[in-house]
């Protein structure tokens, strides 16, 4: 009596495509995971960054408020009275010709 038996690799094909399929969805997956991952630190690192943009828009904002009263009249006349300064009436400033030394060569 012969026993005959069905070609069993035909099942095998089947199977391997599922396992490479799975292993594909599953890699796909993993890269979506990291690159979702990768897009809220940058959004995070856009957020603090802009709060930090803001800090030093603010300190920038306090510190040209402050240089302006410092260089107004009466509190300059006071700094100058503090650092034993005197206002000259006639003041002799230095005058360059019209071309520059260094430009010039």
């Amino acid at each position: 009596m012969t026993i005959i038996q069905p070609n069993n690799r035909a099942g095998r094909g089947w199977v391997v495509a599922f396992v490479v399929l799975a292993i594909a969805v599953g890699g796909a997956a993993l890269i979506l995971v990291v690159q979702y991952n990768k897009l809220v630190d940058v959004s995070h690192a856009l957020t603090n960054g802009k709060e930090t943009l803001k800090n030093i828009e603010t300190e920038n904002a306090e510190l040209t408020d402050r240089t302006f009263n410092l260089l107004q009249g009466q509190s300059l006349d006071k700094l100058a009275s503090d650092y034993s300064l005197v206002k000259d009436k006639n003041p002799h400033y230095l005058n360059i010709g019209k071309t520059w030394a260094l430009a010039s060569q």
